[in-house]
């Protein structure tokens, strides 16, 4: 029973729990899944400055990456962010890993899975506070 509980409370707390629907102005974590479909769930997503997005690879046979540096995604052109937002890129995250990345300027950040391209693409609004 106390294995149970602990394990329903890690769930809850990683926001593992799926059907999850991030809201705008939600203090929390924001929950991004990357799925063996090549997709990132939810695929847009709007967030206040000041959040956090966690991106998780759910796809149990793939890498993937989170960026929105245009200078690596050159060939593809699909990659923007906000002018004089700082670009991000996760590096390889191989299946099970997470990275998070903290908005601090608003606008639209239009990122991709450089893997995956052209089709693993989203976009996050990140609304003024």
């Amino acid at each position: 029973m106390k294995l149970t509980r602990v394990f329903v409370i890690a769930l809850l707390l990683s926001g593992a729990v799926h059907g999850q629907k991030p809201t705008a102005g939600d203090a929390g974590v924001v929950i991004v899944r990357m799925t063996m479909d090549k997709q990132f769930v939810p695929n847009q997503l709007t967030i206040t400055v000041g959040q956090t997005v966690q991106w998780v690879n759910d796809d149990p046979l793939h890498n993937h990456n989170v960026s929105d540096d245009p200078d690596i995604d050159e060939e593809h052109g699909i990659a923007r962010l906000p002018k004089g937002a700082k670009a991000f890129d996760s590096g390889v995250l191989p299946p099970g890993s997470r990275w998070s990345h903290r908005f601090t300027l608003p606008g639209r950040y239009h990122y991709v899975c450089i893997p995956h391209l052209p089709g693993m693409v989203a976009d996050i609004i990140v609304k003024p506070q």
